[in-house]
């Protein structure tokens, strides 16, 4: 098992502010096995935990020293349904987080919809893990069960958008009219918005006008090894200068001023 990490990318001015860490599975020829052929065998009773601890492992590992020297970058680890019922879990991730020296205000919590059906047992879990210093992040919002009044009772921080939605900008697809009720929801509820999937500058555009904070996706970067993503980040901590002069071109050509 290797991490991989898809930077996550201010979308106003092109800075990097950090990363998802996904899961890969190498063979011995090293071939990539597909997250949605492993996975799915790996979700066997008390697996699934020891797998996300060897992704928080990893990345620790990789960019311990990264996540000390830039406070403000933030690495997200995806949680599955049976991290959030584990308390072994919960108790290694607080220790590899103290032994290791990053603070967990680096390391940001993604969790999907279809794990939080038991709203009052996710309320606990999450409550718990925000008052250690671990922002949440609801991914693939758009999917699953959550309505607003279903997410207004839950303490969360940031909502990422399906790349499914992301795709049908700019099309006549029905999902095309779903992203911006989803937009205005996360807005409400005065949460950070994250898209997933950007393929192009059409896409990353439309999600500014309508005040999409962050992304990414292949328009930006596919996921890289911790090298690779130490370079980008070193290569895209700053705002681009091109990025905000293009976006300003933009907001003067569409509204005259």
């Amino acid at each position: 098992m290797q991490a991989y990490y898809q930077p996550l990318i201010e979308l106003s001015s092109g800075r990097c502010v950090g990363a998802e860490a996904l899961a890969r599975w190498i063979r011995e020829d090293g071939e990539i096995v597909n997250p949605n052929i492993f996975l799915p065998l790996a979700e066997q009773p008390g697996l699934v935990p020891a797998i996300t601890l060897d992704i928080v492992a990893a990345t620790l590992h990789d960019l311990g020293k990264l996540l000390n020297e830039y406070p403000h970058l933030c690495i997200n680890i995806n949680l599955a349904p049976e991290d959030l019922t584990s308390e072994a879990f919960s108790g290694a991730l607080s220790h590899s987080l103290a032994a290791a020296g990053v603070a967990p205000t680096s390391i940001k919590l993604e969790i999907t919809e279809r794990a939080m059906i038991d709203t009052n047992a996710s309320r606990d879990v999450i409550r718990n893990f925000r008052l250690r210093g671990h922002q949440i992040a609801v991914d693939d919002f758009g999917t699953g069960y959550s309505s607003l009044a279903y997410l207004q009772t839950l303490e969360l921080d940031t909502l990422k958008i399906d790349k499914c939605f992301v795709d049908a900008i700019g099309t006549e697809a029905a999902t095309n009219r779903v992203i911006g009720h989803l937009i205005e929801m996360a807005k409400s509820l005065q949460l950070d918005i994250v898209a997933e999937g950007i393929e192009s500058e059409h896409q990353g555009d439309w999600l500014i006008e309508q005040g999409v904070e962050y992304g990414q996706g292949y328009h930006y970067s596919r996921p890289l090894l911790c090298e690779e993503f130490q370079d980008y980040f070193h290569k895209h901590k700053e705002s681009s200068s091109h990025a905000i002069s293009e976006k300003a071109n933009l907001h003067i050509l569409k509204h005259g001023i």
